[in-house]
């Protein structure tokens, strides 16, 4: 009985051969896998290398649209608006910092020259102006470029101030006028107020332009008062059917329930006084919607990069 059970147990050479031989074989049948597994790894980690250089590179992206955004979204500060053309009490003006005009349009820069020779020592400011320039052989005005201690605006206001109180008139009867240049900006703000003037005076020849209660103008910042009723300026919320001029805005139906005419006609003059097409109140929201919709995508963009981040 133990003989028998010890027989049994006595290990097969028959059947552990073959298992060898199949794992033998089972081992050969893997190794193109286990060499493909290999080189896929080393292709992962290449690709991954890749994939975190990609990811920095979007990291830095991702900062600098940050702070674009932060940009668009922060009010603007006092450097901001003085380069939008809101000066500093104590900035210089533009280099040609004086204009005088009044001349015929046609005047030679010669007699130009002249003239101001003679208006310059009569003023007693001839030590204080570093250049007269004359921008074209004919021209109807004259700039002035002062020295550099004269550049700020007291200085400048005393030029003008010395020229104005000669009180000077031309031969062909105009009297000539003096005043600071001023910045791309200015002109603007000066350019909205002008086409609201002249497009009421057209429409209302009988108004008084010197009577402060039909007509009062403030040119720095575009504002015009008609009978008392702001109908145009660069500053304050835009009301409801306005025409858009420069960075400005004139309030059409305002001035034409005041001047008790069609708001068709007011609008027709407007645009036919400004030399450049104003824009409808529509196409103001149009270009707004523009900036809002571009303001938009961008924190579309930085959800999307932070969730790749992450």
């Amino acid at each position: 009985m133990a003989l028998e059970q010890l027989d049994t147990k006595r290990p097969r050479t028959d059947n552990t051969d073959t298992m060898m031989t199949s794992i033998k074989d089972l081992l050969h049948r893997q190794h193109p896998i286990c060499t493909q597994f290999e080189a896929t790894k080393h292709e992962i980690r290449r690709e991954l290398g890749g994939v975190k250089e990609e990811v920095a590179g979007v990291k830095d992206k991702m900062g600098a649209l940050e702070e674009r955004v932060a940009k668009l979204e922060a009010p603007p500060t006092q450097h901001d608006r003085h380069q939008a053309g809101q000066p500093a009490p104590n900035a210089p003006f533009s280099p040609c910092q004086v204009v005088v005009g009044g001349w015929d349009d046609a005047t030679k820069r010669a007699d130009l020259l002249s003239d101001m020779e003679t208006i310059l020592s009569k003023a007693e400011v001839k030590d204080k102006i570093q250049e007269v320039v004359v921008t074209g052989k004919r021209r109807s005005f004259v700039l002035l470029r002062v020295t550099p201690d004269n550049e700020q605006r007291a200085g400048i206001w005393r030029i003008v101030q010395a020229i104005k109180g000669l009180d000077l008139t031309h031969p062909n009867g105009k009297k000539l006028w003096v005043a600071p240049s001023k910045t791309p900006m200015e002109r603007k703000r000066a350019t909205v107020a002008n086409v609201t003037l002249k497009t009421i005076l057209t429409l209302a020849p009988h108004m008084d332009k010197n009577n402060v209660d039909q007509l009062d103008v403030e040119y720095s910042s575009g504002t015009l008062w008609l009978l008392g009723q702001k109908v145009s300026s660069c500053q304050g919320l835009r009301p409801t059917g306005h025409e858009t001029v420069e960075e400005g805005w004139i309030d059409i139906e305002r001035i034409a329930r005041l001047l008790r005419l069609d708001a068709a006609s007011v609008r027709s003059t407007a645009r036919t006084t400004h030399p450049a097409p104003l824009k409808t109140q529509s196409d103001s929201r149009t270009s707004q919607r523009d900036r809002l919709g571009h303001l938009e995508c961008c924190r579309q963009t930085l959800a999307c990069l932070h969730r790749i981040r992450l």
